[in-house]
């Protein structure tokens, strides 16, 4: 639950924000089940899935455009 690939990208912000929003949801699916209310159960365990893919796509892609040259002629462009 813990996204370790924020962190390691250095993106602590974005890794406490998955967090509280994975925690959220843990909680209402929590509540939901405990209640037996399967709609409400079924919604919070999407969010928590798509939560956690995002999650697990975006720290992807983030560690391998780190290394991403930058465009010199773009930075001229913003110069001028």
């Amino acid at each position: 639950m813990i996204p370790i690939g924020q962190f390691e990208n250095n993106k602590p912000l974005k890794a406490f924000a998955l967090m509280s929003m994975k925690f959220y949801w843990l909680k209402e699916f929590q509540l939901a089940k405990d209640i037996s209310n399967i709609s409400d159960r079924n919604r919070s365990f999407w969010w928590l899935l798509m939560l956690n893919l995002y999650g697990i796509i975006d720290s992807y892609v983030d560690y391998h455009l780190k290394d991403f040259p930058e465009n010199e002629d773009l930075k001229k462009d913003e110069k001028e």
